[in-house]
């Protein structure tokens, strides 16, 4: 599911590489790729995974 932030991550890392290959800056190209493909494939913060899962009192109970 596409979602906003998703649409940002890939639009700013194809523009990222754009601008990175017309500098010829090529730290930027590559940081540009991860920050697209976070986009595209849902990784990362890209697929709202930037905030930890909160620690339930239970989750070391290991009884049945």
């Amino acid at each position: 599911m596409w979602t906003f932030r998703r649409v940002i991550f890939t639009g700013l890392g194809l523009f990222l590489i754009g601008q990175s290959l017309v500098e010829k800056q090529w730290i930027g190209f590559i940081i540009g790729i991860y920050f697209a493909s976070m986009g595209i494939f849902g990784f990362g913060c890209g697929a709202g995974y930037c905030t930890p899962v909160p620690f339930k009192k239970n989750q070391l109970d290991l009884k049945p």
